[in-house]
């Protein structure tokens, strides 16, 4: 049996949205899973291990999600990239919002 080592557990969501590191420019992102730790990210472009960014997500209200993270991993897909983001800290918000 494999243990988890995630400190929250995630839950699945389909959000769309952007996130930008240290050039500034919004790479279009989905968010596959989120937790209060850290969210699994879906892109067309490669997110470098170790980039800090910063994700704008759209929700269920009418306001944005913005997080700040770090990217712990980025793998290839035969369509895409997913990538594993950290927050800097736990994101603290209703799971209404996403999910």
């Amino acid at each position: 049996m494999t243990r988890e080592r995630r400190e929250f557990e995630r839950y699945p969501c389909a959000n769309l949205g952007s996130c930008s590191g240290s050039t500034d420019i919004p790479i279009g992102v989905k968010c596959h899973d989120i937790g209060a730790a850290g969210a699994g990210l879906t892109s067309a472009e490669h997110l470098p291990e170790g980039t800090h960014l910063r994700i704008n997500l759209c929700t269920n209200t009418d306001k944005p999600l913005l997080l700040k993270g770090i990217v712990r991993w980025c793998n290839k897909t035969p369509d895409e990239w997913q990538a594993g983001v950290k927050f800097h800290k736990p994101a603290l918000f209703p799971l209404a919002m996403v999910v």
